[in-house]
């Protein structure tokens, strides 16, 4: 699956479609702040969900909110950039993270 990277979204999102094609999903669990758009519009939100996102061969472990409607499957928001200390070299079109349980860099062409 691709992810759009979104650094203006403070949250890390699934649309609930695709969090239903997950084989053995992981349970939804309540999540209880208000979600917006950018023009102030309500987002509603179905739950939140713990999973291991996996990018290229490192696993983050993250919790994601899963909303009924939204035009991308998946976005990593400013939740997920900030916690692994995320650089996005635009120049470069590479995002890299800085895994919490490794000392290399991981370099994700964009």
């Amino acid at each position: 699956m691709e992810a759009l990277v979104d650094p203006g979204s403070s949250f890390t999102l699934i649309r609930a479609d695709v969090y239903h094609t997950i084989p053995n999903k992981p349970p939804l669990q309540p999540h209880f702040a208000n979600l917006g758009a950018i023009n102030s519009t309500p987002i509603p939100n179905i739950g939140e969900i713990y999973v291991s996102v996996r990018i290229d061969l490192v696993n983050f472990n993250f919790p994601i909110i899963v909303v009924p409607h939204m035009h991308s499957e998946f976005i990593l928001g400013n939740d997920f950039l900030r916690k692994y200390h995320s650089i996005l070299d635009q120049s470069l079109d590479q995002l890299i993270l800085h895994p919490d349980s490794q000392q290399t860099i991981l370099k994700k062409e964009i």
